[in-house]
């Protein structure tokens, strides 16, 4: 099972995780996206998780941070719809909702 931390940095290099989304709209077809988890995206306070899609960059010079944060991805397992993640001690179960910014949801099992 996924461990999954709250991000509350645009650049922490350490909580990032893949997820697998459609390439495109009604596509079977499954593509990798970096996302962060954050909390309460829609309306402040109300405590629900949210994959949101960190976007990619372009830099003249990678840090070691990067380059870790490139590597780690590489080596742990993408989060599909329907996994069970841990935040916080609790459980989840993840919603993809599509190839968008607010990608997916967590639902507290």
């Amino acid at each position: 099972m996924t461990n999954l931390e709250i991000t509350t940095d645009n650049f922490d290099t350490t909580k990032s995780f893949e997820i697998l989304v459609p390439a495109r709209r009604n596509s079977d077809t499954l593509a990798a996206i970096k996302v962060t988890l954050r909390q309460d995206y829609e309306t402040a306070g109300d405590g629900i998780f949210w994959a949101m899609n960190s976007g990619s960059s372009i830099r003249s010079e990678y840090s070691d941070a990067d380059r870790a944060e490139r590597k780690r991805l590489a080596e742990q397992g993408q989060v599909v719809d329907g996994d069970i993640v841990t935040i916080d001690g609790a459980e989840y179960t993840t919603r993809v909702l599509g190839n968008f910014s607010n990608c997916a949801i967590f639902d507290k099992i």
